[in-house]
This record gives structure tokens, sequence and C-alpha cells, in this order.
């Protein structure tokens, strides 16, 4: 297995603890990330439904990406398009911090690791896949 393998194998589990919590406690996670709401609003039902919703889809990406970074080379298509997708999710929240200000805490360090982080995972993973002999 290789330490790149290895490290995004432990990256997976922040989309997969996160996501399991947001299907676990719903919007309540939107609190523990430091989001400030009046009364009220953290049981409000289109909410709830949408945080569960993105949370499992969050696990799923999760399992995803440590499924595909088994085998970097035959899943090469996949891995680096599951992380193409984290780094639009990072340009997207990068859109938003510039609307409305940065949300602060650890989302601060999630847009950094979208937006630096990602592309440093994929420059490793082309120079890896110089080095890993094809399959034939």
């Amino acid at each position: 297995m290789s330490l790149l393998t290895m490290i995004v194998r432990i990256l997976c589990l922040v989309p997969v603890l996160t996501g399991l919590l947001d299907v676990v406690i719903g919007s309540h996670s939107l609190a523990i990330a430091g989001m400030k709401m009046p009364p009220g609003v953290l049981e409000n039902p289109v909410l709830e439904s949408q945080v569960r919703f993105f949370g499992m889809i969050w696990i799923g990406w999760g399992l995803g990406l440590w499924r595909t970074s088994g085998d970097l080379r035959a899943n090469a298509g996949w891995f680096r398009g599951l992380l193409g997708i984290l780094f639009l999710s990072g340009l997207a929240r990068a859109a938003a911090a510039l609307q409305f200000g940065l949300p602060g805490g650890a989302l601060n360090a999630a847009i950094i690791a979208e937006l630096v982080g990602v592309p440093l995972l994929l420059a490793w993973h082309t120079t890896l896949l110089r080095k890993i002999p094809e399959k034939r």
C-alpha cells in the first residue's frame, strides 16, 4: 500500500465521520460547526431533511474515495474525479465566503484543504502513476 493510499484513507475518516454525525443528529451538527441560529431553526423539517441527505452523500463520497484509493492506477479516473468534485466544492465554499464572509473554525480549514490540499494530492497521484507499472 502506497503512502498516498494510507494518507487518503486516513483523510476519508473526515467525510465518513462528519457525514455520520449529520445523519444521526441532523441540523444540530451545524451548531457544533459553529453556526449561530435562532431557537427553533434546528427543528425545521426542510433543514433536517437536507442536512441528513447531504450527510449520507458525504459518507458515500468518503467511502468511494476510500475504495478507489486501493488501486491508484486502475481507479485513477474515479480517484481523480472524486478529488475534482472536492476541489469544485471548495470553490463553492470560497464563493460563499466572498459573498457572506468566512465561516470560521474548521470550515475555514476545509476551504484551504479543498483548494490547496486537493491539488497537492492530485500532483502526488500524477507522480505516483509515472512510477507504477501498468498491468497487462
